[in-house]
């Protein structure tokens, strides 16, 4: 059911449906059982909306009653009521949507909102002509009154219209960013395309969009260049335009190689990511990836040291080394011998704990395996992942008291060492 707001949210029964519904007519105010019964117009749109909200049948008449003596709200409730079909009305896309046109253009700030918000959908909606731009999608500028003064004549347009705080809010929001984007702010002109995609404080458009993700890749920056990419992959700006995803995941390599040349270990840790991901659309991928993250692993990056471990054990990008992809693995589980530095610090660290137990455990070195696994839910702050826990069952079902013990003792040494989460000792 839908939140209705402003004088229908009190609503009360009535007095005509005191024999039909005994129980709900004893809540009911006296006052607005006579004021509704008196043929009280706020009372009856009161009385529908609580019906309505309790997804009554009843709401039905009382509903058409305020509606035919112009109470926008009931309006409002019953193109809700058509469009998606509820309270057993036969839904009706087109119809519904006609109903909270007219509820809008009386001035409700419910349908105003919806007509605004309602719109990404695969149901198609002809609207009538008149009011279009301004309530299908609304919170457009005219600029009658020039730039220095549009937010405020944006304003009182949308006040006077009856727009909630949230929409006006919205559309204020996309003007200070278009105006930043227009003089070159990267961070504005990123919330403007992501504006133009969502529709919030502007008309939804694909093209704009891009238009604007295009704008912000163009400063040169690997963020940029990445986000752009991945709204092309996700098919979020066309799906005949995936193909722009390799041209722009090209252009963050580009934008990072030089660094991670030049010893830059985020770099070279970036461009690995991108290889490892097949983003390039290269060959050898998981060469190049290998070659980057061992270059990263060896200055002491986490991520990468963890990675040069998976690598090296499943001899994906580089030659087998079970040995030697233990010991990355387990600098990374260790954090490379530095503290923890905060959840997501311990999460990603975490992860590596339980990679390492789980290799551990299919090479039958059941102490170790469980030692690490007790770090890994400890510090993922999830004891209680079911398949954790029946590996740790599983594990400490081969191991003596004594060795329980001993790993105990070894689990609280590593925190005091490695200062865990808050969480992880509760």
């Amino acid at each position: 059911m839908h939140n209705i707001t402003g004088s229908i949210c009190a609503a009360a029964l009535a007095g005509l449906w005191l024999t039909a519904c005994p129980a709900l007519a004893e809540s009911a105010p006296e006052d607005l059982v006579s004021r509704a019964n008196a043929g009280d117009d706020a009372a009856t749109s009161e009385l529908g909306a609580w019906l309505y909200g309790r997804e009554d049948k009843a709401a039905m008449p009382w509903l058409r009653k305020a509606m035919a003596h112009g109470d926008a709200e009931a309006t409002y409730v019953l193109g809700m009521i058509k469009r998606d079909g509820e309270l057993g009305v036969a839904a009706d896309w087109n119809g519904g949507m006609s109903l909270l046109q007219q509820a809008a253009l009386m001035g409700s700030g419910n349908a105003i909102y919806e007509l605004n918000t309602c719109c990404d959908t695969p149901q198609a909606y002809a609207p009538p002509a008149a009011g279009v731009e301004r309530l299908r999608w609304a919170l457009r500028v005219r600029d009658a009154n020039g730039e220095d003064t549009r937010l405020e004549a944006e304003i009182a347009a949308l006040n006077k219209a009856g727009y909630g705080a949230d929409i006006a809010e919205w559309r204020v929001a996309y003007l200070e960013d278009l105006k930043a984007a227009e003089d070159g702010d990267a961070r504005a002109a990123e919330a403007v395309a992501y504006r133009y995609l969502t529709g919030e404080g502007v008309r939804p458009d694909m093209a704009s969009a891009e238009k604007w993700f295009q704008a912000v890749a163009d400063d040169g920056e690997y963020y940029h260049q990445l986000i752009t990419a991945r709204h092309y992959e996700s098919g979020e700006l066309g799906d005949q335009r995936r193909g722009m995803a390799v041209i722009y995941y090209t252009r963050a390599a580009g934008s990072v190689r030089a660094r991670a040349e030049a010893g830059d270990r985020d770099a070279q840790v970036q461009l690995a990511r991108l290889y490892a991901d097949d983003r390039l659309g290269a060959v050898n991928t998981a060469a190049q990836a290998f070659q980057w993250y061992i270059r990263a692993a060896a200055s002491g990056d986490v991520e990468a040291q963890a990675a040069v471990g998976k690598a090296l054990l499943n001899g994906h990008g580089t030659t087998q080394d079970t040995g030697a992809g233990l010991d990355w693995l387990t600098r990374a589980a260790n954090n490379n011998g530095h503290r923890l530095t905060g959840d997501d610090n311990a999460r990603a660290v975490s992860a590596y704990q339980v990679d390492l137990a789980k290799v551990l455990a299919a090479r039958g070195e059941h102490a170790q395996a469980d030692y690490w696994l007790q770090l890994g839910l400890d510090n993922r702050g999830d004891t209680d992942a079911a398949d954790h826990v029946a590996l740790q069952r599983k594990l400490q079902g081969k191991l003596s008291d004594a060795q329980k013990q001993d790993n105990a003792s070894a689990v609280r040494v590593w925190h005091g060492r490695y200062d865990p989460p808050a969480y992880a000792l509760k």
